[in-house]
């Protein structure tokens, strides 16, 4: 599993990184976790079509773009629940 996190380096971005780090521990899975900011996360954004960041991506599939602060809401997410 290939996952996602999108943005320009705000604080907000790195908040999203970091709560997804938690949510991906409690899963217990196996998954490659990228952050993918500044230049290369607003060239990332543009090719996957975003005019928002952060953004959420899990194996290519975009599952969140804003801010979510809720690990439950991004487990869900990273799990397909939602």
């Amino acid at each position: 599993m290939k996952i996602e996190v999108i943005g320009t380096g705000c604080p907000t971005c790195k908040q999203l990184y970091a709560l997804t780090l938690r949510a991906a521990e409690r899963i217990g899975k196996e998954a490659k976790i990228e952050y993918i900011a500044e230049q290369a996360g607003m060239k990332r954004l543009m090719e996957l079509g975003l005019m928002r960041s952060p953004a959420l991506a899990v194996d290519g599939k975009v599952v969140l773009v804003g801010y979510e602060p809720s690990i439950d809401k991004i487990k869900d997410l990273i799990l397909g629940k939602e």
